[in-house]
């Protein structure tokens, strides 16, 4: 299109070559007439390779925005689908952590019910055996820990209140 635009104007100045000779050559009357109509002429040229030149460079930016349009509209895309990827991504690890939590809180209320039944169990233990041995073998088998010791300690005394001289004549002899 350019090409064709640069090809016209050199024409046109052919044009405007052979009337400014065609106009010295004529007569006074006939050159005003010949010089409006080549105006005229002239004019119209130009309008028309203005429109062809306008045309031209609307069909360059028209591309050029398509081009630059299309380029925008595939990085938007691209961005679009890089944060979907992300998003899916973040969702899986953030699924793949809450099942982690999820199993190890329950191993931990396993634990905690396991210890519960253990401790009963301890507990239990020790109370029977206070009962056999005496309340010195208790008091002595409970200082392995502070939780044991105190639980120990208050059992203990509410035994000792109770039946504290029969208990302990009954492991004297």
């Amino acid at each position: 299109d350019l090409s064709r635009c640069e090809e016209q104007r050199r024409l046109s100045e052919v044009d405007r070559d052979e009337l400014k000779r065609l106009m010295q050559d004529m007569v006074p009357g006939t050159q005003m007439q010949a010089a409006q109509d080549a105006i005229a002429a002239l004019k119209s040229e130009a309008a028309r390779l203005q429109k062809l030149v306008y045309t031209a460079v609307d069909k360059w930016k028209r591309a050029l925005l398509r081009r630059v349009f299309c380029r925008w509209h595939k990085e938007a895309e691209d961005q679009r689908r890089l944060s979907r990827a992300a998003h899916k991504a973040s969702q899986r690890c953030w699924q793949s952590a809450r099942a982690k939590a999820l199993t190890c809180w329950q191993d931990n209320v396993k634990a905690v019910q396991r210890t519960r039944k253990i401790t009963s169990k301890v507990v239990a233990r020790l109370r029977h055996r206070s009962l056999a041995v005496g309340w010195k073998g208790w008091i002595h088998e409970a200082n392995t820990s502070n939780w044991r010791k105190n639980t120990a300690l208050r059992i203990t005394r509410r035994w000792q209140n109770k039946s504290l001289a029969t208990s302990y004549l009954t492991w004297q002899s």
